[in-house]
């Protein structure tokens, strides 16, 4: 959970939270307990209504009646921001008996501050580049804008991907469910790469996640949860799919980016598209319920039953080829039977078409 020791570098970080830059009509309210843990980044929009301050300071005080907040830190940006930051301040301590807040001002990447035991604001400091240590963290760059963040997550107008030919499915569904899950996390694992874009393994992947037993989709979301930079593979995946595979990606995606810590704008954005019915559909359900019950990612996260989604594959295992034995006997008198496939991550390949379109070839290598 993040904390408010280091100011210049928590507000540098304030976009990667969120997943965009804040606008001049934002102002940021960010409670803070008594061990300057930050609990959440409210994010306000100021208004040309000669009321805004008012109306914000009662939502701020209805919105956190009963919770332990030893502060606020109040974050304005542009020209007017440290302004408004002292405004909606004055009513919070006049009006609602608050301590009062931190009040910063951010314009063009410059910051200034006044503490509460402070007559003046601070001189102005550069905001720590954190672009770097970002990136290697495995974070994505934060968008320009919240419209930019919500487009970034729509399914794209011409789906790169396509579903499997009948050939790649009937190779892949020849597979075990531990081997198919090994196509997944292989396929996984290298798009997570820098520079991993690769239609074929998009497709195999969007192909398992959607069609494949559950007990296979769910390996692939807890391993997914490991970094945002893995869930945001299945956020890709999940726009370029085409139309009958989105819906049932929708869901994996959406949880994965959840409890990676993406911003709820984003994941909002793909949960909307779930399947209403099918196999992915309580997983759906229950994200919806979690995130309006206000669970954090972390504790969602950490609550994942991880022993028991192996375990569950191991006994899916165990189920199919004990079925495959069965129909060996079964056929023991047929000398010509076809020997069962060789798993490997790059076994289905996939042809771009005009306009991002995919014609999968699915040859078995």
């Amino acid at each position: 959970m993040a904390t408010f020791e280091t100011p210049g570098r928590f507000i540098a970080t304030i976009p990667y939270s969120l997943g965009y830059e804040p606008s001049e009509s934002n102002l940021l309210a960010i409670p803070l307990a008594d061990d300057n843990t930050v609990k959440e980044i409210a994010v306000l929009k100021w208004t040309d209504d000669p009321d805004i301050a008012f109306r914000l300071s009662v939502v701020l005080a209805q919105a956190h009646r009963g919770v332990d907040v030893e502060r606020y830190v109040l974050i304005g940006y542009g020209p007017e921001g440290g302004m408004r930051a002292q405004r909606l301040d004055n009513l919070l301590v006049g009006n609602h008996n608050a301590d009062a807040s931190v009040l910063i001002h951010v314009e063009n990447g410059i910051m200034s501050a006044k503490m509460p035991s402070d007559r003046g604001w601070s001189r102005r400091t550069p905001l720590p580049d954190v672009a770097a240590e970002q990136a290697l963290a495995g974070r994505v760059a934060p968008a320009a804008s919240l419209e930019e963040l919500a487009h970034r997550y729509e399914p794209l107008k011409h789906p790169r991907l396509a579903a499997l030919s009948d050939h790649a499915a009937h190779t892949l569904n020849r597979l075990s469910p531990a081997l198919r899950a090994e196509v997944a996390l292989r396929a996984l694992d290298q798009l997570a790469e820098p520079h991993g874009d690769d239609v074929g393994k998009m497709t195999t992947l969007a192909n398992l996640v959607s069609t494949a037993e559950p007990v296979v989709r769910d390996v692939v979301l807890v391993d997914a949860t490991r970094s945002e930079a893995r869930a945001e593979v299945l956020a890709s995946i999940f726009r370029a799919a085409p139309l009958r595979l989105r819906a049932a990606i929708a869901p994996v995606a959406a949880g994965a980016m959840y409890m990676t810590g993406h911003p709820q704008q984003a994941v909002a954005r793909v949960l909307r598209y779930a399947e209403p019915s099918g196999p992915n559909a309580r997983l759906g359900e229950l994200l919806t319920l979690s995130i309006r019950a206000g669970i954090p990612p972390a504790t969602m996260r950490d609550g994942l039953p991880i022993e028991q989604v192996h375990a569950a594959l191991h006994d899916a295992d165990k189920t199919w080829h004990d079925a495959r034995a069965n129909d060996s006997r079964r056929a023991a008198s047929f000398p010509n039977a076809v020997p069962a496939a060789v798993a490997d991550s790059n076994l289905f390949t996939s042809r771009a078409m005009p306009h991002g379109n995919s014609d999968n070839l699915g040859h078995a290598l």
